[in-house]
């Protein structure tokens, strides 16, 4: 049971930081198992202990050097698990047998992490994929890096075209209909707080999903 608001859960949280940075010599992925354990069991939150446990964990591996981007998504693999999940944490507090709950830890991690590859590798080879079409299309230079940056942010406005790629309204209105009219962008059901219009990239969405 996670300790009530006071002196001693902030306690707990402090001593858990401190652990974390100036951890013991042992693997980094071992080290996020602990620490990971450690977090949940504090439940130092009324609300997003979850997420901010598994953001706490891709922050252990950059700081480790394991991954060199954040591109490693953890959650689905143990949300798919979260009863056998929760019972590991239950097991774990129950016997101290690290063993499991570190094993069961990596093995999420490791599944993560070629999802991650197969994504990232889905994406490399789409990014290639529109910016052909746009240069069969007779168009390079902006409306090709607005293409191919599509991989990283799938959603676009006029107003972002205009303000990130040095456009006129009118240069950037050009390119989303260019990019539409070849099947790149489509119109999103929704718009920006601001009303403008948001295009999304359907193919990138479907890569990433």
């Amino acid at each position: 049971m996670p300790p009530p608001p006071g002196d001693q859960l902030l306690a707990g949280v402090e001593n858990l930081l401190d652990w974390i940075n100036h951890p013991p010599d042992i693997p980094t992925v071992v080290r996020a198992a602990m620490a990971h354990y450690q977090f949940e069991t504090l439940h130092p939150f009324s609300d997003g202990n979850g997420r901010l446990g598994r953001l706490l964990v891709i922050v252990q591996l950059l700081r480790g050097a394991v991954i060199r981007e954040p591109l490693l998504v953890v959650s689905p693999w143990f949300e798919q698990r979260r009863v056998e999940y929760q019972d590991r944490l239950f097991e774990q507090s129950r016997t101290g047998a690290w063993d499991q709950w570190v094993g069961f830890f990596a093995a999420g991690v490791a599944a993560s992490a070629e999802e991650s590859r197969v994504k990232v590798e889905r994406l490399v080879e789409l990014q290639d994929v529109l910016r052909r079409r746009v240069q069969h299309a007779g168009r390079r230079g902006k409306a090709e890096q607005v293409a191919a940056d599509l991989i990283g942010n799938p959603y676009v406005t006029i107003p972002d075209v205009r303000r990130r790629y040095g456009l006129s309204r009118q240069g950037a209105l050009n390119i989303v209909r260019t990019l539409q009219q070849i099947g790149v962008l489509r119109p999103a059901p929704f718009a920006a707080a601001n009303g403008a219009q948001f295009y999304v990239s359907s193919e990138v969405l479907e890569a990433t999903s």
